[in-house]
């Protein structure tokens, strides 16, 4: 089962009438609860200039606050203009879309390598005709699996699939013209 992480987001927050851009991390993935609170401190109004959903807010908070670090004012303070802020969220958005599909990539290929296993362990100890017969009954439900993946997931040659695809296809035409 592909396990879900639990996500968060850096903020970007500013004071309306102000230049320095506040670098702050929240573990929702939407930062407006955030965002009330600090409006609250802002007296002529505050602006959320962007945010990025991530799998480990603070890690990259902190990733931020080094990248930024000669233009640290004071705590998480910045002085960052907007296109700073705009060039930091495309990048690093960029490379959490990357790393989830990676993380979604080798979760599902382990998935599937467990139903391989799975499956081959079927075969142990079968004769010959009993693992044809399984192929049949495979082959039923996924004629779309192509044939070297067949080969891979019965332990025959491709040759033998081939073979085994046209018996099956001639007895299921027989069978169609009873």
């Amino acid at each position: 089962m592909i396990e879900k992480k639990q996500k968060g987001c850096v903020y970007f927050f500013k004071h309306v009438g102000l230049t320095p851009i506040k670098i702050g991390c929240s573990t929702n993935e939407s930062p407006i609860d955030r965002f009330t609170q600090f409006s609250t401190y802002a007296p002529f109004g505050a602006q959320i200039i962007g945010f990025i959903t991530c799998e480990e807010p603070f890690l990259l908070e902190k990733t931020l606050h080094q990248k930024f670090v000669s233009k640290r004012l004071m705590g998480e303070w910045f002085d960052l203009n907007e296109t700073d802020v705009s060039a930091a969220i495309k990048f690093y958005s960029s490379l959490e879309d990357i790393k989830e599909k990676n993380d979604f990539e080798i979760e599902w290929a382990k998935i599937k390598n467990q139903k391989k296993l799975e499956i081959e362990a079927q075969f142990e100890n079968l004769s010959i005709t009993d693992i044809k017969k399984k192929f049949y009954n495979f082959y039923k439900n996924n004629k779309h699996v192509k044939k070297i993946k067949l080969a891979d997931i019965f332990k025959v040659s491709r040759q033998t699939v081939h073979l085994w695809i046209n018996e099956y296809e001639k007895l299921n035409l027989h069978n169609q013209k009873k």
